[in-house]
């Protein structure tokens, strides 16, 4: 919100904070007052509130977002690969916030994860050290999306195959496989 009213950041965007669906946004509402949006995913499972479950409304949403975002920045999240298979930029924070660092984690020791280094390796994103880095990849991803493009692509490809349609019928093959059944 500082960078947009430093005029740091192209064309005034607008947030939105889409918290974890475990997170009920609470420490995210003095935000609201600086005009960004705030919005949990979808609600509570309310027998187990341990974790959650969309409706198709919510899935309509999500994939809204994740198609009409500009940029993303995220704590290494599982939205990195979502963003990416939407050719949307992503910037990752990787340095403590005070809040963290309040809570004992170690962000940056998130991104050397063994299940995180497609990313790494493919160059898919940007990784933010500083508060002033994020400011500047954000501007740069806002300036010209299709930054890092190449390594989005890579990534999606390393991780979900063959892009181009027909997934289903991927799936399906693969399943019949699984089970032994004849290829038709």
């Amino acid at each position: 919100c500082d960078a947009i009213d430093a005029g740091r950041l192209p064309s005034r965007p607008q947030i939105l904070v889409r918290t974890h669906p475990l997170d009920d946004g609470a420490r995210f509402r003095a935000l609201e007052l600086r005009g960004v949006r705030v919005v949990r995913p979808w609600a509570y499972h309310q027998p187990d509130p341990s974790w959650s479950h969309p409706t198709p409304r919510d899935l309509e949403i999500l994939v809204a977002t994740l198609r009409h975002s500009a940029v993303n920045v995220n704590f290494f999240s599982t939205m990195t690969l979502d963003f990416a298979l939407c050719d949307t930029p992503v910037v990752n924070v990787a340095f403590d916030t005070p809040a963290c660092r309040d809570e004992g984690v170690d962000v940056p020791l998130f991104y050397r994860y063994a299940h995180y280094q497609p990313v790494r390796e493919e160059g898919a994103v940007r990784f933010a050290h500083t508060t002033d880095e994020l400011v500047e990849h954000v501007a740069a991803y806002l300036r010209d999306p299709g930054l890092d493009r190449t390594g989005r692509l890579r990534l999606v490809d390393r991780l979900c195959g063959p892009r181009g349609g027909h997934a289903a019928e991927r799936i399906a093959q693969e399943l019949a496989d699984l089970a032994g059944a004849p290829r038709p």
